[in-house]
């Protein structure tokens, strides 16, 4: 069986940054849900996991405020139909960022990221318990 890419990719970005019991922080978002959704989860091994799933057809700036994370290493992935269609794609991911006071991020149209503490390149296994 060979699975549709999409379909792979979007749910894979997800749950490979999961780990189990993981805490759902709060998080608050100045656009309506048709258009932005957020998520953020702490792992039981307090490594950090921000999810942003951008509905609309264009792409969006987004300003991120992780308060006491400051000096954190965070890993930015993304996919789309248009970005895992791209001719060579593997996933990696797309910048590294320094946690200051704010993130700045633009997010393509029709699109999911992760943010993360933890680093998975193309072939290493999601993360389990951590």
């Amino acid at each position: 069986v060979t699975p549709e890419p999409e379909a792979y990719y979007g749910f894979g970005i997800i749950s490979r940054f999961l780990s189990k019991y993981s805490s759902v922080l709060k998080t608050d978002v100045a656009a309506p849900d048709s258009v932005l959704m957020c998520n953020a989860v702490k792992s039981p091994g307090g490594v950090l996991s921000v999810f942003l799933v951008n509905k609309s057809a264009t792409e969006i700036e987004v300003e991120i405020n992780l308060s006491g994370e400051n000096n954190a290493e965070m890993h930015l992935y993304q996919v789309s139909k248009a970005i895992i269609n791209t001719p060579g794609f593997v996933f990696e991911p797309v910048e590294n960022v320094v946690v200051e006071d704010v993130i700045k991020l633009v997010l393509p149209p029709k699109s999911i990221s992760t943010l993360s503490e933890n680093i998975l390149n193309n072939n290493d296994k999601g993360i389990v318990l951590n």
